[in-house]
């Protein structure tokens, strides 16, 4: 993976001096119609096929997900929803209202982690 040099200022302490952090370079976004036929040509389904399940995927997740159900998949990972919220002083208190920033997590299979373990990193 690729990476870049930036300097960034301290935002609890102003008077600080900059230090210099490497931060990722990504590349173009990979597009689904680029990932179906990337797929096809490893099975024995057309990129169409491929594209109507990745499709008919993502238009079912965020049902389970909104459910409270966490979604595992396969040898990818875990996908769950979360949110942050406002703590009260009573627990009478808490209502829904209080529930703000909601997020998906995902939490990689450790199989996923180790392929990742071996990436290496170049200065661009």
């Amino acid at each position: 993976m690729q990476y870049s040099i930036v300097s960034r200022q301290n935002p609890l302490n102003r008077g600080a001096d900059a230090k210099f952090y490497p931060k990722p370079e990504w590349n173009q976004e990979i597009t689904i119609r680029r990932l179906s036929e990337k797929i096809a040509k490893s099975c024995t389904l057309t990129p169409a096929d491929v594209t109507a399940v990745l499709e008919s995927f993502l238009s079912e997740l965020p049902d389970y997900l909104i459910d409270g159900h966490p979604v595992r998949l396969g040898d990818f990972g875990i996908l769950k929803l979360s949110f942050s919220a406002t703590g009260q002083d009573q627990k009478e208190k808490v209502t829904a209202s209080d529930i703000n920033n909601v997020r998906v997590l995902f939490r990689p299979s450790t199989r996923l982690k180790q392929e990742l373990s071996n990436v290496s990193f170049t200065k661009r």
